[in-house]
């Protein structure tokens, strides 16, 4: 009896050593690997890194990048080698932070966060090239808005900035309101109002071509959102509303660019077959309608950037409490060419811009615990030129924003302790490109 025991207990373990004993490291997944870390993780490690998270080393270096440190091990990302920022305000509760380079120096808008008890304020700076304050931070306007953040945007036009944002005004909101403003941070007259309708205003965003310059906005004056446009000169708006996208359903998350001839309006069209949509408009109305897109969700939140040979559409798509960036190249003509690539699969909010054939990208990565700001520089296909590159660590990190100036990225973000309202301040920092 004990012979035939001991005989079990010998396959017993043969059996469990052909499935266990060639695993080195202690990650039960049999790879043979011998990577220093305990890894509980599923293992999809096959650049030999030492790291056995899911990374994104998609450059082919054999390093880890910012990676997609899922388990929460903290084991690369190095948060005491990010340089982080200069406090470049007095703000103690910006954000929304905008940003726009004149050739000399940096405009910086932002607004603080409403409360019960104070609305919510739309301030503006001007940098120099070392980031430091030229100006005195300049109220702009009492937004209206309690318990809320008004969204804004900030051009500059090779003259003087053009600052645009969402006024708050009883229960049924008030309109997006325009400010120009001289290079030494100096109001050019009062405030004046976009959109004339009676409705909800949010989202403004602006884009200049062509000698002219539009303003695209979400618009609930008809009971749903809706996508309207107007443009601006010298003095401010000028014509008429311009109802891109006016009707049944839902419209908004609007983006802008110029195409060489009119603006390209993309945007979130929530009526089957819901995704992307996109409209060309000039000052004499919209032509054509076409689906860039399907399959879109409202956290998409999409930019579109001018490139040489027609634009790069940056998106966002979020599973769960995973979400990543995602790429899709259009032609002259706003239609879609190939398929979407992921660039950041991790990014929860982000800025692009594009520069002389590259894509700057900043965005927030976060495991729920810490948050990090990654720069990245990108070809038109998607691919890395260079590393991602760790420019912060905070426990709350939002509102990145970043404008490219001659040879150099500015980036701006806020950063907070666990409660933003009371102690978020703005950062900045320049990289070389």
């Amino acid at each position: 009896m004990i012979k035939k025991l001991a005989a079990a207990l010998v396959v017993v373990l043969v059996t469990w050593c052909a499935t266990s004993c060639d695993d080195q490291d202690g990650d039960g997944d049999g790879d043979g690997d011998t990577d220093s870390d305990i890894d509980t993780d599923v293992d999809t490690d096959t650049d030999t890194d030492t790291d056995t998270d899911t990374d994104t080393d998609t450059d082919g270096d054999g390093d880890s990048d910012i990676d997609s440190d899922t388990d929460g091990d903290d084991d690369t990302v190095d948060c005491e080698s990010a340089p982080g920022g200069t406090n470049v305000t007095g703000a103690t509760s910006g954000l929304r932070e905008q940003l726009a380079w004149t050739g000399v120096s940096t405009g910086l808008a932002w607004t603080t966060q409403g409360t019960p008890l104070r609305a919510s304020e739309v301030y503006f700076t001007v940098l120099d090239e070392e980031l430091t304050q030229m100006t005195e931070d300049t109220l702009v306007a009492d937004s209206g808005l309690e318990t809320d953040t008004p969204e804004i945007d900030l051009l500059w036009d090779g003259e003087i900035f053009h600052l645009v944002w969402r006024e708050g005004g009883g229960d049924a909101g008030g309109p997006i309101r325009h400010q120009r403003l001289h290079s030494d941070g100096e109001t050019i007259g009062t405030p004046r109002a976009v959109s004339e309708g009676d409705g909800t205003t949010t989202m403004p965003v602006m884009a200049m071509g062509g000698g002219q310059i539009i303003v695209v906005w979400v618009d609930e004056r008809g009971g749903t959102r809706d996508v309207y446009a107007r443009f601006l000169d010298a003095d401010g708006p000028t014509g008429d509303e311009i109802a891109v996208h006016a009707g049944a359903g839902e419209q908004w998350l609007a983006t802008v660019a110029f195409d060489g001839e009119s603006f390209l309006v993309v945007y979130l069209d929530q009526v089957d077959p819901s995704g992307l949509n996109a409209r060309s408009v000039t000052a004499d109305g919209v032509t054509g309608s076409w689906m860039v897109l399907e399959g879109v969700e409202p956290a998409a939140q999409p930019h579109l950037l001018p490139v040489s040979d027609g634009f790069a559409l940056v998106y966002r798509v979020v599973v769960g409490l995973e979400s990543s960036v995602y790429l899709l190249g259009l032609d002259a003509e706003g239609n879609p060419e190939g398929e979407p690539v992921v660039v950041d699969r991790e990014g929860h909010v982000y800025d692009a811009v594009a520069r002389d054939g590259e894509l700057l990208l900043l965005t927030v990565h976060t495991d729920f615990t810490m948050a990090q700001l990654v720069f990245s520089r990108l070809d038109a296909a998607g691919a890395p030129t260079v590393d991602p590159f760790l420019v912060s660590c905070a426990e709350n990190i939002t509102s990145p924003s970043l404008v490219v100036a001659d040879d150099h990225a500015v980036l701006a973000w806020s950063e907070s302790d666990p409660d933003p309202v009371v102690s978020s301040r703005i950062y900045a920092t320049r990289l070389a490109l």
